[in-house]
């Protein structure tokens, strides 16, 4: 269903780049688009892209593999304006680094599915919080109660808990992030893990699987993951098959961690939840638990 169009976003793209799937999705989050074709004539360019920031809630630029530095200028102006930017990239298009901190979805402009992720999900980037260690001790105290919750939650409530834990330990969680037709139940991001895992990582929680259970929630979050062009995702349970079964089903999901809400809350204990994640990444890719 389309939304009123209350905000506005400037589309800066090369000449001759297919604009439609674009224009559609961000007509369906309600932005109103203002194109290059639309600003004043008889003005300087600067002029008119001054006018058009001055107006924009988003900056959508658009970077093509055959001349990517097109665009440079244009987003560097945005970014000293201090406009929000989200930035479309091939993942071979290497960014400079005055656009190193701008959030990236790396696709084409015609992946609708990955626009449709990324535009709902979209946060402009505020100030930095420091999260070189995500926060463990700090709420060391909150973990009984955690474990207490987590013997009885169920469905809903146990997404509620897991967005929980992430977010008291300095993760930003959003729930039930759409990404075309399916939705995941959370969407986390970490200025700290984003160099491990990307960013957003994608969560999905079950409550008690089988082994068929387990082989069917892999496979529906390695299908969202690569759906919405994401680094990594995350399958949280609370009771499931032996570590070994685990082990064996994970080993044919690319990019996928799985841990109990036991694990969840093991980890925060110990260390951190950065610690925690960097580690089963590692692992996973390395054999490494460092």
């Amino acid at each position: 269903m389309t939304r009123q169009n209350d905000r506005h976003c400037l589309i800066i793209a090369p000449g001759g780049a297919d604009l439609t799937v674009l224009i559609e999705v961000l007509h369906e989050n309600g932005y109103e688009v203002l194109a290059p074709t639309a600003m004043g004539a008889g003005v300087t360019w600067l002029a008119a892209l001054g006018e058009a920031l001055g107006r924009a809630d988003l900056v959508v630029g658009v970077l093509d593999v055959s001349d990517p530095s097109a665009a440079f200028f244009d987003l560097g102006f945005a970014v000293g304006r201090g406009t929000p930017i989200l930035i479309i990239a091939p993942p071979s298009v290497a960014l400079p680094v005055g656009l190193s901190s701008v959030p990236v979805v790396r696709a084409t402009i015609t992946n609708r599915e990955a626009l449709e992720f990324a535009l709902p999900n979209f946060r402009p980037p505020g100030p930095k919080r420091r999260t070189s260690r995500l926060a463990g001790p700090d709420v060391a105290s909150l973990i009984p109660s955690y474990r207490a919750r987590a013997r009885t939650a169920r469905g809903r409530d146990l997404e509620e808990l897991v967005a929980t834990v992430f977010t008291d330990a300095g993760i930003e969680a959003k729930s039930n992030a759409r990404i075309g037709p399916r939705e995941i139940d959370l969407a986390i991001w970490s200025d700290a893990l984003e160099p491990y895992l990307g960013a957003p990582v994608l969560v999905e929680v079950k409550d008690q699987i089988d082994e068929r259970g387990l082989a069917r929630a892999l496979a529906h979050l390695t299908v969202t993951v690569n759906a919405a062009q994401a680094q990594w995702g995350i399958l949280v349970y609370r009771e499931g098959p032996a570590g070994a079964v685990v082990n064996a089903h994970l080993s044919q999901a690319a990019h996928v961690l799985a841990l109990t809400v036991d694990d969840l809350l093991d980890g925060l204990a110990r260390s951190s939840l950065f610690d925690l994640l960097r580690s089963l990444r590692n692992r996973k890719i390395h054999g490494v638990g460092q």
